[in-house]
């Protein structure tokens, strides 16, 4: 009986090292687990929370960019107008200053206007300012150049021109016309080695004169000589 007993007991304790044992085995199985389960959760959220974070940052770092784009644009704008006005103002200034010139010339010459009756002193003056432009800018050798297309091209009419110039410049528009050309012609000899060496019809197309003799013949009135004469003697003096 006491053996019995014993046994008993002894079989208890075995089952309870036999429980103790699989709970403590099954207690470190599920701590794993769920030691696992925290760490892929743990894992996920940081994921998550980089992925939001990133978001943000890129949001606000676009909001940014364009912010500064827009600020910029705003303030180049007004830099853009101030130098559109800028230039505005100074080609204003250029034009008054000239218009001041031209008169200031004008009035040192001491324009007698009744002279020109029956034109009135507006048109005088502008027709003065015209022909003036017509020297500086060399348009006397256009080959299309006449009294009557002249005046088409200055608004007004050919008497009306005609007697500016003889006024003005001593002189009838042919006379006027051809100075013009020969002074233009001398100038060259004297300055430019290259155009002396050109030939009497490139001179003549130069000029504007559409016939190398009628050329030639004005040639000799003006330097009483030809102009291969002429040439020769620039040489002589040069030397």
């Amino acid at each position: 009986m006491q053996y019995y007993i014993d046994y008993q007991d002894k079989n208890q304790q075995d089952l309870k090292l036999l429980l103790d044992k699989i709970h403590k085995e099954y207690d470190k199985e599920t701590l794993k687990q769920e030691k696992a389960k925290l760490e892929q959760l743990s894992n996920n959220n940081l994921l998550k929370y980089s992925l939001i974070g990133g978001g943000v940052i890129l949001f606000f770092g676009l909001g940014g960019v364009l912010w500064i784009m827009k600020n910029r644009q705003k303030k180049q704008t007004p830099q853009k107008e101030q130098t559109k006005e800028l230039k505005e103002v100074i080609k204003e200034q250029v034009n008054l200053t000239e218009e001041v010139t031209k008169k200031e010339v004008r009035e040192v010459v001491t324009i007698d206007y009744e002279d020109y009756a029956p034109i009135n002193r507006k048109t005088v003056d502008y027709l003065l300012d015209k022909l003036t432009e017509f020297e500086e800018e060399r348009h006397f050798l256009a080959s299309n150049t006449r009294l009557n297309s002249l005046a088409e091209r200055f608004n007004t009419n050919r008497k009306y021109l005609s007697k500016v110039i003889k006024i003005s410049r001593g002189k009838s528009f042919n006379d006027y016309l051809n100075d013009l050309r020969f002074a233009y012609l001398e100038d060259q000899f004297k300055t430019d080695e290259d155009f002396k060496r050109k030939s009497v019809k490139e001179i003549c197309d130069i000029l504007g004169y559409a016939s190398p003799e009628s050329f030639s013949n004005l040639f000799r009135e003006y330097f009483d000589c030809s102009p291969k004469e002429y040439n020769v003697v620039l040489d002589n003096m040069n030397n």
